[in-house]
């Protein structure tokens, strides 16, 4: 168990509240302070995890600009790698920002997928998923972006029209990582939407 170690919480509160919401609900909004770990608990930790251990077949994982997307990539790519004899998995680039990873012992792949706010995610398809079924936001805005109301609803397009709506009807999760720097910005809207919970 990562949270208690001799009666005493290891981690902090925050991050507890974080990995209980991301294993109990299936929409959650995640903000908070800049360098408080909320990305490398949504965005690396769990995400892996759910690959890892729940084989978790088709994970997108979506940043801002190409160069943060790459960054997520590689970190990604070098993290699997580190682990891959120890997990029993093969880990192959798969084209473009894509992942597969291969589950030797249980016999099962999962499809990672590295997008920016400006690619098309519908469509995509994995061998044993025609959708994402995990697919995470992370930090997708900008002071830059959401001081422009057309950056802001290029954002709301994508969010709303390729993410939320291509994700797979049986089997899905949805996370934001943000924060709170406008009042239209996407953690301020899915705090007032009732399908999230937020931390």
């Amino acid at each position: 168990d990562l949270r208690i170690k001799d009666g005493k919480l290891k981690i902090p509160k925050f991050h507890i509240d974080i990995i209980d919401a991301l294993v109990e609900n299936k929409y959650v909004n995640i903000t908070g302070f800049r360098g408080c770990a909320k990305s490398t608990w949504a965005a690396l930790i769990y995400p892996m995890h759910q690959i890892i251990v729940e084989f978790e077949p088709y994970t997108i994982i979506g940043r801002e600009t190409d160069d943060l997307a790459r960054e997520a990539y590689d970190t990604y790519l070098a993290k699997l790698l580190e682990i891959e004899e120890t997990n029993e998995i093969v880990v192959k680039k798969a084209g473009e920002m894509t992942l597969s990873v291969s589950h030797t012992k249980e016999n099962k792949k999962s499809k990672i997928r590295f997008v920016t706010r400006r690619k098309k995610i519908r469509g995509s398809k994995s061998e044993d998923a025609e959708r994402p079924t995990l697919e995470v936001m992370d930090d997708v805005e900008s002071y830059d972006t959401v001081d422009s109301k057309a950056e802001r609803e290029r954002t709301k397009k994508f969010v709303h029209g390729e993410a939320l709506k291509g994700m797979s009807p049986e089997r899905h999760q949805f996370i934001n990582v943000g924060n709170y720097i406008h009042q239209d910005s996407l953690v301020a809207n899915f705090e007032r939407d009732e399908r999230f919970v937020t931390i």
